[in-house]
């Protein structure tokens, strides 16, 4: 998920995020994290139980490695578990979505981020009246910070930074969107690197957004392979540099989004349903870069922007995503 002012991946596809590399690396504030991922297999701990049984669905040939039901099984029926889940916040990231004139602002909110009834919910919604929205250090004593922001809109966005990652598997998550044929709502459920400037800046380090959902297009999943991909349409037929897909969605129901990521191959599911397959072939790098290194997962209720803005008198709020599951396998 990209949304940086001034960039741009298509007039559909150009989404609302400021500042992705520092929101996500201060995700969750200091002192507050986990686990450290590890070297030797690219795993970091899930942080809840034990031994995680990804609500136990059997596949085989693959062994769970992370699972939040959002219920007792999982051990946080009506609270998250911040042990797997840092909430993004844009006082400490300078993280935010939707347009210049209408940001939003991420906090750690219970308004925003919270589980009930066995899901996640993640919210934007609009307050009741403006406030300052303290960005990437905000204030420091009596000097606010020249990028905090006033705004009436929050959102809520959760993140697993510094509790768990890995490179290659299986990445599943079951989610209902809000339901709204209008412009200005966006969500994400996306992969991005541990080491986000690893091959460059974004794009050339890749991020997996194998589910993405512009409200303007309610019936379909839009997701995208980010990566610097050679100059020039795939041929015809080609699973090669095939970076972004349209499949129809469920809509109004939970659905199931599914990343299968190889060395050199990367397969979406839509519902169980291959969406995008592509065996990428990167510039600059020999595959499986960029694209082998640990990366986290990213849930994300945002405020759209370009062709799909939000725009305060027409856009439908509160609106909630809603998680049933998420649950990551890797190869046994």
């Amino acid at each position: 998920m990209r949304s940086v002012a001034g960039s741009r991946r298509g007039a559909l596809l150009a989404t609302a995020v400021l500042a992705v590399v520092p929101a996500l690396a201060a995700a969750g504030g200091a002192g507050n994290h986990a686990a450290a991922t590890s070297a030797h297999d690219g795993l970091s701990s899930a942080g809840g139980a034990t031994h995680p049984r990804c609500g136990g669905q059997i596949l085989r040939g693959w062994s769970c490695t992370f699972d939040d039901e959002f219920d007792r099984s999982t051990r946080d029926a009506d609270r998250l578990l911040t042990r797997q889940w840092a909430v993004q916040q844009t006082g400490n990231s300078g993280y935010r979505t939707g347009p210049t004139a209408h940001p939003a602002c991420y906090v750690n909110n219970p308004r925003n981020v919270w589980v009930s009834h066995g899901q996640l919910h993640l919210r934007a919604r609009q307050t009741a009246r403006r406030f300052l929205c303290l960005s990437g250090g905000g204030l420091t004593w009596l000097v606010r910070n020249s990028d905090s922001f006033s705004t009436r809109y929050t959102a809520g966005m959760v993140s697993t930074f510094k509790r768990f990652s890995q490179i290659y598997g299986r990445f599943s998550v079951r989610a209902k969107i809000p339901k709204t044929h209008l412009p200005g709502l966006q969500e994400t459920l996306w992969l991005w690197p541990v080491n986000a400037h690893r091959y460059g800046g974004h794009d050339a380090s890749g991020e997996i957004d194998f589910a993405e959902f512009f409200s303007k297009f309610a019936e379909l999943d839009i997701p995208r392979l980010h990566y610097a991909a050679p100059p020039g349409s795939p041929p015809a037929g080609s699973t090669r540099n095939v970076m972004s897909a349209r499949c129809k969605i469920r809509w109004n129901r939970f659905n199931t989004y599914t990343a299968v990521w190889a060395p050199g191959r990367i397969e979406l599911l839509l519902n169980g349903q291959r969406c995008l397959l592509d065996s990428y072939d990167a510039m600059n790098v020999r595959p499986p870069a960029p694209f082998d290194q640990p990366f986290i997962l990213v849930l994300t209720q945002a405020l759209g922007v370009t062709s799909n803005a939000f725009n305060p008198r027409s856009t439908p709020l509160p609106a909630t995503t809603q998680v049933d599951w998420v649950r990551v396998w890797k190869r046994a």
